[in-house]
């Protein structure tokens, strides 16, 4: 239990950016693959390979792993190469994360739910600190070009602990939208939580997080307000929508005066950031029948982008179809359909739409999915520690509802 929780730990903790500033730099396969990874194949060799709790059935993540081979072989086929680091963690490190939870254990549930709080907490409260002090504790490790077109028009933006500020607002996005909808916490503290990872992502200056986020708490206070009958007073409710009502212009003054999530406003609507986005699709345009039925070696790839003129692909769906071809995308959105099916069994229609929803929505905006490990692993953690127990359940069901929100 003590190296899973360690693993986790590290997938928060310890981002890229961090491993670079402390000298593990990705030169190579074995300081590519993150810290985690090595732990979690030291606790399958301890468990012979299989789940912590030993009785329960990860046939979904078995299946993944059988896809993972399946586009493994195509990537050698392609003579690819420089492709093991990344296709490692991107797409192995959250199922051997997911393989081993150990789903019926309350324990382990709790203390990976704390440690996924304390980690959005800390990492937005650092976003915030850097932001005041106007300095990079651990700056972005991306080339000169990505550099320029983070910084260049948007003035300065907090890196915090997960490396760039699209990759930190989505691990915290991964989070909060679980924390909205769960039973563990008093509409206080979610109020409070939001407020803290609300204010992170002003410092990220991540527009599309801004705008989504916004976008689900006024999806949440409707719910509330509106479809929550029976369980809180009105005036509770009233009190609720005044809060609302005044933080407005408080966070409309935070952005205005004090320059914070500038991007919002001091930009056109289709910039270089998102004309990027744009031009992305035109690649399609520029590929072979064979190439889009079985992908394209990271070679390929990048002398289409040349072709194309595009400088980065800002949507992790185009990089995946790209890289692993009709055939290997079909097989890995059915594969995590299966997965995220059983993981989100507990949960109600409404929490699967706005955790699901939300969390997919806003990584459809950037590349994270494809570049970073850690926003689907935190995902998955999420959703398997912030669901119930039938335990759990019986206990929450002789406590007033107003209580768990």
């Amino acid at each position: 239990m003590f190296l899973y929780l360690f693993a986790i730990f590290l997938l928060l903790f310890i981002g890229n950016n961090v491993l670079y500033h402390l000298g593990i730099i990705p030169t190579n396969v074995i300081t590519t693959l993150l810290p985690s990874f090595y732990l979690l194949c030291l606790i399958l060799l301890k468990n012979k390979f299989r789940p912590i709790e030993r009785s329960e059935s990860k046939k979904e993540e078995l299946i993944l792993y059988g896809i993972i081979v399946l586009l493994l072989f195509i990537q050698i086929a392609m003579k690819a190469s420089g492709f093991i680091g990344s296709f490692t963690n991107i797409l192995l490190l959250p199922i051997m994360f997911s393989f081993l939870y150990p789903t019926n254990c309350d324990k382990i549930k709790v203390k990976t739910r704390n440690l996924l709080v304390s980690f959005y907490c800390i990492n937005s409260l650092w976003s915030i600190g850097e932001r005041i002090v106007g300095i990079n504790i651990f700056p972005f490790t991306g080339s000169t070009d990505l550099n320029n077109i983070i910084y260049s028009l948007d003035g300065f933006r907090s890196t915090a602990l997960q490396d760039h500020p699209l990759n930190n607002a989505l691990c915290l996005s991964a989070i909060m939208v679980f924390i909205l909808t769960s039973y563990n916490f008093s509409l206080n503290k979610k109020l409070l939580l939001f407020a803290i990872g609300f204010f992170a992502i002003l410092c990220f200056n991540t527009r599309s997080s801004m705008i989504l986020w916004a976008a689900m708490f006024l999806l949440f206070s409707i719910k509330y307000i509106f479809f929550e009958k029976g369980h809180d007073s009105l005036a509770k409710k009233l009190f609720f929508a005044l809060f609302v009502t005044l933080s407005i212009p408080t966070i409309l003054y935070f952005i205005f005066r004090l320059n914070l999530g500038g991007r919002l406003y001091s930009q056109e609507l289709l910039d270089d950031s998102a004309m990027v986005r744009i031009s992305s699709i035109e690649l399609f345009l520029n590929t072979d029948f064979m190439s889009i039925i079985f992908g394209l070696s990271q070679e390929k790839i990048d002398l289409l982008m040349y072709k194309s003129k595009v400088l980065i692909i800002e949507n992790f769906w185009i990089v995946y179809f790209l890289r692993y071809g009709l055939i290997g995308f079909t097989l890995l959105i059915s594969g995590f359909y299966r997965l995220f099916k059983r993981i989100f069994k507990p949960y109600s229609m409404y929490q699967r739409v706005f955790c699901f929803g939300g969390f997919f929505l806003l990584a459809s905006t950037n590349n994270s999915l494809a570049v970073y490990a850690q926003p689907l692993c935190v995902f998955i953690l999420s959703a398997y520690s912030f669901s119930f127990t039938t335990l759990h359940k019986r206990k929450l069901t002789n406590r007033p509802w107003s209580q768990h929100l």
